[in-house]
C-alpha cells in the first residue's frame, strides 16, 4: 500500500516537496496499483531513443517516502519515462509533490493517463469503474467533471465492460489486426445486452471487413430493426439536451477544476520558473477571460431566477 503521510523513521537526504531534481529510478516504487497495464512497445522504443539524444525534457512527478526501507520516492505520474531511464541507467528527472492518499493518486494517474490519450479503451472502462465503486457518491456526471468528459463519454466507456469477453479481448491494443474491433464500434455492439447477439455481430462485421460506418449501421438495424436512412436522420436537439450540456459543462469547470487546481497550486511556484515570463502573462489573460465569462454565465441565471420567481 502506498505510504500517504510522511511518518520517518529513517535518515534520509531527500528532495524537498516542490523541487525538481534527479534521482535514481531503481529508487522511484513504481505505482502499483495504476489503470494503466499495457505500454505500447513502438512508442516505448521511441520514447527511449529520445531521451537518449535529447534528455528527459518533462519530469516525472513523485512523492517522498521518508519511511520506506528500500524506496525513496512514491511514482505519481511518469512510468514510462522511469522505464526509459530504467534502460538507459540514466538518473530520473522528478518533480515532488505532497503525499496524497491510495484513492487520489489512483484518480489522478488515471485523468492523467486519460487526457494524454495513454489508456487503452478497456483501461479506461476499468478505471472509471474502479472509481465508481470506490467512491459511492460518484455519479457519472461526476465522474465526467474530474476526466473533463462528457457524461455520455463516461456511459460509453462503462458500456464496454458489458461485452461478451471475447469481445473485450477483441478491443485489447495487441489483438491480432483480423481479430481486433475499435473501442468505437464496441460502443455499438455494447448497445444490445445479448452477449450472443453481441458475437455475432462482431463476427460478422470482422468477416466482412466493415468499415466504421458500415459497421455502425448495420448494429443498429440489427438491434433496433431501423433502416439506414432512417439511421442517418439526425435528431432534432431539445431542451433537455441543452440542459444536460450545461450539467455537464458545470461539473467539468466544478470538480474537475477543483481537482487539478489542487495539483496546480501545489507547484503553480515552480510551474512558471523555466518558462518565457510570456507564458504567464498569456496564463493570467486566460484566466481573466474565464472571470468575465463566468460572470457573464452567473448574472443570465441570476435574472432567469428572478424572472421565473424563484429568486425570493
Amino acid at each position: 500500500m502506498p505510504q500517504t503521510a510522511e511518518k520517518g523513521v529513517l535518515q534520509k537526504d531527500l528532495l524537498p516537496i516542490g523541487s525538481i531534481g534527479e534521482v535514481s529510478p531503481k529508487k522511484v516504487r513504481p505505482f502499483g496499483g495504476q489503470p494503466r497495464t499495457y505500454f505500447d512497445p513502438e512508442k516505448m522504443n521511441g520514447l527511449t531513443e529520445s531521451i537518449r539524444t535529447v534528455g528527459q525534457r518533462h519530469p516525472a512527478e513523485v512523492y517522498r517516502l521518508p519511511a520506506d526501507s528500500v524506496f525513496d520516492y512514491q511514482l505519481v505520474d511518469g512510468e514510462r519515462r522511469q522505464r526509459a531511464c530504467l534502460i538507459l541507467d540514466r538518473p530520473l528527472l522528478v518533480m515532488i509533490v505532497p503525499a496524497k492518499p491510495e484513492h487520489e493518486l489512483y484518480i489522478a494517474s488515471a485523468v492523467s493517463n486519460c487526457q494524454r490519450e495513454d489508456l487503452a479503451p478497456l483501461e479506461t472502462a476499468r478505471a472509471l469503474a474502479r472509481i465508481m465503486k470506490e467512491n459511492p457518491n460518484m455519479t457519472q456526471n461526476k465522474a465526467a467533471g474530474i476526466f473533463g468528459k462528457s457524461q455520455k463519454w463516461v456511459s460509453q466507456y462503462l458500456s464496454l465492460l458489458t461485452l461478451h469477453p471475447e469481445i473485450q479481448r477483441m478491443l485489447e491494443p495487441d489483438a491480432p489486426k483480423e481479430k481486433h474491433i475499435s473501442h468505437l464500434v464496441g460502443f455499438a455492439i455494447a448497445t444490445t445486452s445479448d452477449q450472443e447477439e453481441q458475437i455475432c455481430l462482431a463476427e460478422t462485421i470482422l468477416e466482412e471487413r466493415m468499415k466504421y460506418a458500415q459497421a455502425v449501421a448495420f448494429i443498429r438495424e440489427k438491434v433496433d430493426g431501423l433502416r439506414p436512412e432512417q439511421i442517418r436522420r439526425k435528431r432534432e436537439r431539445s431542451p433537455k439536451d441543452d440542459y444536460r450540456l450545461l450539467e455537464s459543462f458545470l461539473y467539468k469547470t466544478g470538480e474537475g477544476f477543483e481537482l487539478r487546481a489542487k495539483r496546480l497550486f501545489a507547484r503553480l511556484a515552480v510551474l512558471f520558473e523555466h518558462r518565457d515570463p510570456g507564458d504567464l502573462t498569456w496564463a493570467l489573460h486566460k484566466t481573466g477571460e474565464l472571470e468575465k465569462n463566468f460572470g457573464e454565465l452567473k448574472k443570465n441565471l441570476q435574472k432567469l431566477q428572478k424572472a421565473s420567481g424563484n429568486g425570493r
